[in-house]
């Protein structure tokens, strides 16, 4: 080959790889740095309990519970939504009936690409947990959301999880009245419910108590590795609802076989009976690790399984990092995997056993044999961190979100914060979201029929997408644009080689 075909060559190689949108290949600049937080609620109001959702366009869904304060009447509570479409945030927006009741919620991205979310609401009797969902392009919009359907039966909840499998199927969980012993929790204890729905939500599978207990349970979450084997975690002795208990232990189960059967319930009790916020993650290669707290300890703890959670080696401490001093009941930890099948844990806590220690959002990740150094995402020495949660898409994009309160208790502002990085396993191609063919789980079961309030902020054309959102030819559009620079240095490469060996050779 001649230095003249190689050096177009090496040209065209090089413009491309200079020129390309980085983030179209996956690569990142800084890679496993945190970016900037960013506050993305900037209310007047309360805004906490954020829960967060990637799609197949890389667009960042976030939910959480908005609180305003109504004078004398009380504190009236709304689910707000924004969205990151890779330039900006959407302008947050209400999509659930306001209610002078807490809302608590959890969302997820369904096979065919919609927005799912459940949610508690009050109705009469109780408080119930409802399932909707929305075009993921249009959930901005209030009358976008499908008519909520409520999915517990005793009424007697607090909050939910959820979470989708490869095919489809979606597998939720909810505290729910149990087992419980009325001098513990005045009107019943709560346990740990389970159902699932092969429909996107049109049908769902019974209710199923995944462990009867005398005592409270909450906080509850729900994990699918990339194997499809669903972990469920939760605490054991303290009764959200009635405030009822204390923490006494930490339960986990799982099911291989998408939620048919589950694994005997085991409980986490080291080092003392005063544990909580259990998390569970999972590498998809038979790989299961536990974190969780004490409420009279400082440490962080975990315990790692390399058989998928049938034997586990001797509990341990995570070094470097500290609980936060036990006087919020609220908080969580949350763990998600990569395509390398490292386990990414995002934790609130401190650098040293000073109790007065600023608090922050932390970072570690597990690759099968030890912890990462802890890296801090976010600290304020004016604001206290809580419920952190982290979503992972195209296998290495990792998210971020989390709310911060003035004083600990009562009083002053919340704010919902966010911020991403990139962990060096490989990028992943999403797959493209299919045509839904369901076959319809279970009839449903007869259920209380709630009165619901009207939808607020209705828009008079629902098909409208809101300024800042985009379609997929968009997507296509924002490529083509992208890659123009690269087009037309090829083109003018070719064009000099066409006028370079129009000449005669010497």
């Amino acid at each position: 080959m001649s230095s003249k075909y190689v050096c177009i060559i090496l040209l065209i190689l090089l413009s491309v790889l200079v020129l390309t949108p980085w983030e179209a290949v996956g690569v990142s600049a800084q890679m496993g740095a945190w970016t900037e937080a960013v506050n993305i609620s900037h209310t007047p109001n309360g805004s906490w309990f954020p829960d967060l959702a990637v799609d197949n366009l890389g667009n960042v869904h976030v939910v959480w519970c908005e609180t305003t304060h109504v004078e004398g009447r009380g504190e009236l509570e709304q689910v707000y939504y924004t969205m990151w479409d890779g330039q900006s945030w959407s302008e947050p927006n209400d999509i659930v009936p306001p209610s002078f009741f807490i809302h608590r919620n959890a969302i997820a991205i369904g096979r065919t690409g919609d927005l799912l979310m459940v949610f508690r609401e009050a109705v009469v009797g109780g408080y119930g947990i409802f399932f909707t969902s929305a075009p993921s392009g249009n959930a901005r919009l209030a009358a976008s959301w499908s008519s909520p359907r409520l999915m517990s039966a005793h009424l007697h909840n607090y909050m939910a999880d959820m979470a989708i499998d490869s095919r489809g199927t979606i597998h939720l969980i909810f505290d729910d009245m149990g087992g419980g012993t009325s001098d513990i929790c005045p009107g019943g204890c709560a346990d740990i419910y389970y159902r699932r729905s092969t429909d996107e939500g049109q049908t769902w599978s019974p209710p199923l108590d995944l462990l009867r207990s005398p005592v409270g349970a909450s906080r509850e979450q729900i994990e699918i590795d990339s194997n499809d084997t669903i972990h469920v975690t939760w605490d054991e002795g303290w009764d959200r609802l009635s405030g009822m208990g204390d923490p006494i232990y930490g339960s986990y189960t799982f099911s291989t076989d998408g939620g048919e059967t589950w694994a005997p319930v085991a409980s986490v009790s080291y080092p003392e009976s005063t544990n909580a916020q259990l998390t569970v993650g999972s590498d998809g290669s038979g790989g299961v690790m536990l974190v969780w707290r004490a409420t009279s300890r400082d440490e962080i703890f975990y315990q790692w399984s390399s058989d998928g959670g049938i034997s586990w080696g001797a509990p341990a401490t995570i070094p470097g990092l500290f609980a936060r001093p036990w006087t919020i009941p609220f908080d969580m930890y949350d763990m998600a995997a990569d395509s390398a099948g490292h386990i990414h844990l995002v934790v609130v806590g401190r650098e040293s056993l000073d109790e007065n220690a600023p608090l922050g959002v932390y970072h570690l990740e597990w690759d099968g044999t030890s912890w990462s150094a802890a890296r801090r995402i976010y600290s304020d020495p004016l604001l206290y961190p809580e419920y952190p949660k982290i979503a992972i898409n195209r296998g290495n994009q990792l998210h971020v979100a989390w709310f911060t309160r003035e004083n600990l208790w009562e009083g002053g502002n919340r704010e919902v914060w966010y911020s991403s990085s990139q962990s060096a396993a490989p990028y992943q191609t999403p797959a493209p979201s299919p045509t839904p063919t369901f076959t319809p789980t279970s009839i449903p079961l007869p259920s209380p029929t709630p009165t619901i309030t009207p939808y607020p902020t209705l828009s008079a054309n629902s098909t409208d997408l809101p300024e800042g959102l985009y379609t997929e030819s968009d997507e296509v559009l924002r490529l083509i644009i992208a890659l123009s620079p690269v087009m037309l240095v090829i083109f003018l490469i070719v064009v000099v080689k066409l006028r370079w060996f129009s000449k005669p050779f010497r």
